[in-house]
This record gives C-alpha cells, structure tokens and sequence, in this order.
C-alpha cells in the first residue's frame, strides 16, 4: 500500500529568467500562453492493524484528505475538497486477498480541515466506497493528525522546450511529519486506527505555450 499519492511530483524545472523570456516571446508572436496556478493542503495515513484473534488476518489501509485552488486568467477561481480511503485485507499466511474497498472524490464542504501552519489536521465525512465485486460500501473516517517533526521545505522547476512548444512548470511545497489517530467504519465492521502520517502543502505554476499546432500541440 503507497503512501505518497498526493505527494509533490513535478516533471519540469525552471528559472525566472527562462519564464519571463517565454512569456516575453509568446505575447511578441501573438501567441496566448495558457498559464495554470494551483495550491492547496493534504494530510494523509497508512495503517496496519493485525487481527488480536488471529495474526494471520492483517487488515491494511490509507487515508487521505485535501483541498485545491485552481486559477487561470480570464476563467473562474475554483475549489475543491476531496478524500480518499482504501482499505484491504489479506490473510498473510496463505497470501489470499479477503476483501477490499476503495473511495476516490469529492467530500462534504468542511470535512476536510487542516491549518496552514501545517500542525493539525482533522477529516471527519461519510463516502460509499466501491468493493472488489463493485458494490457499494458507506465508509465512515474521523481521523485526526497532529504535527510531530519539523516543517521541511523543497522546490522543483523546469523549462521544457521543443520546436513550436514551451513549457514551463515550477512547484514548491512544505511538510511535517504527523502522528494520525482515529476511526474507520467499513460497513459496520470500526477500525482503530493511531499511525504515522504527514502534512503537506504545496503550490505550483503551469505555463502552456504552443507557437504552432503543425508540431502537434494545440
């Protein structure tokens, strides 16, 4: 089970300088640059939780909880709050998959909390999940996170080019490291769930520039 879902994952890099130059360019040659700005907040879980009755059933899981602005010029600013939650158990001693569910979407407006200093976090919402055999499954989360370890900080920036095309993406982000406490009700059946997990912010900046579609962007 990965944790790193949401984790910053950038593919380009960038200077300052290189960006005013490609802005400077595509306006010169009438050309609009499509530029995308983004930021947003996310805490996530993983857990493993052995059965007390019998150590050969081990039931394992992630959480996750965020929220996103997105803007471009000329279009309206838009906000999303999304969560996330697979849970999976296993009998280790035979390697047979028992039963699974998964949860990927939209949450309730407030469900997701978390404050920018990045030292609490708290996710409190009810989703229909999906099974292994695709029916639906209500999964209840109540998870709270408290920072634990010092705020650690990175950026990545890169300039693509190639003929007719620029591309410029540069990110920047923080994060702690969280101690996770909390329940997790899958279809009745309530898991306790105390675990290590994190706290991450991050913003990004996206600019698009195709000067001809003959090279295939557009």
């Amino acid at each position: 089970m990965k944790s790193s879902w949401l984790r910053l994952v950038v593919v380009a890099a960038l200077s300052i300088g290189a960006l005013a130059v490609s802005t400077a360019g595509a306006a010169a040659s009438g050309v609009d640059p499509s530029i995308n700005r983004s930021s947003g907040q996310t805490a996530q879980v993983s857990f493993q939780i052995t059965d007390p009755g019998n150590a050969c059933l081990v039931t394992s899981g992630f959480v996750f909880g965020g929220n996103f602005q997105n803007s471009s010029p000329g279009t309206p600013t838009t906000q999303e709050m999304f969560g996330g939650v697979v849970v999976v158990r296993n009998d280790i001693c035979v390697g047979t998959f028992l039963s699974g569910v998964f949860y990927k979407g939209p949450i309730p407006a407030g469900a997701f909390q978390i404050d920018k200093s990045l030292t609490t976090a708290s996710l409190v919402a009810t989703v229909v999940a999906t099974d292994d055999n695709r029916n639906a499954v209500p999964v209840s989360l109540d998870i709270v996170w408290a920072g634990t370890g010092l705020l650690t900080s990175g950026e990545f920036s890169k300039h693509i080019q190639s003929p007719g095309l620029n591309i410029v993406v540069h990110s920047s982000g923080d994060s702690r490291d969280a101690q996770a406490a909390g329940t997790v009700v899958v279809g009745g059946d309530s898991l306790a769930i105390q675990a290590p997990g994190s706290l991450q912010s991050n913003r990004s900046f996206e600019l698009f520039v195709c000067h001809s579609p003959l090279t295939g962007c557009k």
